[in-house]
């Protein structure tokens, strides 16, 4: 784990960039009045009453558009501040007409990266992730999936078999949080029965967690819904990560 971090949950907050973003708006648009104002002079009244609705639109578009942009801002500046912290290159790449963040290196020599990705949940809209992969030394044919147990796959876990079968590691507290599925039994039971592999996966999973890890190949993969825009809580993350990928080597 990283020393500075330790093993306590430090829970994702925005940091109210979207209120700070909406202050933005309400700035721009008194903004955009006087501007309105100084050009029209004496038929100012006149054309702001008869085009209320555009000024409701402006006022809406300029307070979103400010509050996504700020957000944007503060993943930068976030993803850039843990990218120096642990010694790793923060770099940028363009989507349309946005500059989203990417994170790669080396970190305790396992090479890692970081980035944003989009996911379809069920029926749902894409959803954004913050997705993480860790490229492991050798190659490996066991599988191992770790979630957040949910009323549906306890049921499937307690009740049916499957290929990937669903693995208790005897720590009751885990076992009651967590879904863990593995072509080897002895593999998951091995990677996963470190007392502090278990506690780090019990402080970064909250309520609500819809955090997914997946151990295959060669490949260690993380994903969460939404991005992540809080440096203690990656750090712990990546902690959490870094002891599962040295798990993982002495298992081989």
């Amino acid at each position: 784990m990283i020393e500075d971090v330790g093993l306590h949950r430090v829970p994702k907050r925005r940091e109210f960039t979207v209120p700070i973003g909406l202050v933005f708006g309400v700035l721009f648009f008194f903004i955009f009045h006087v501007g309105m104002f100084v050009v029209l002079r004496k038929d100012y009244e006149e054309f702001r009453h008869s085009n209320s609705f555009l000024y409701l639109l402006a006022g809406i578009f300029l307070s979103v558009a400010m509050g996504k942009y700020c957000e944007i801002l503060h993943w930068r500046k976030t993803w850039r501040d843990i990218a120096f912290s642990l010694g790793l290159n923060y770099s940028e790449y363009k989507s349309r007409w946005i500059n989203f963040p990417q994170i790669k290196g080396v970190y305790k020599g396992v090479p890692l990266s970081m980035e944003r990705t989009i996911k379809r949940i069920g029926n749902e809209n894409s959803v954004s992730h913050t997705t993480l992969k860790l490229t492991l030394e050798g190659k490996s044919s066991d599988i191992i999936i770790i979630a957040p147990l949910r009323l549906i796959s306890n049921i499937r876990r307690n009740f049916f078999g499957e290929e990937r079968r669903y693995v208790k590691l005897g720590n009751e507290n885990f076992d009651k949080k967590f879904s863990v599925r593995s072509t080897s039994e002895q593999a998951a039971k091995y990677i996963l029965s470190s007392h502090s592999v278990q506690q780090g996966l019990l402080d970064i999973q909250s309520e609500n967690s819809t955090m997914n890890i997946e151990i295959y190949g060669n490949e260690l993969h993380y994903s969460e819904q939404e991005i992540i825009m809080d440096v203690n809580y990656l750090q712990a993350v990546i902690g959490v990560l870094i002891d599962v990928a040295q798990r993982i080597e002495r298992y081989k």
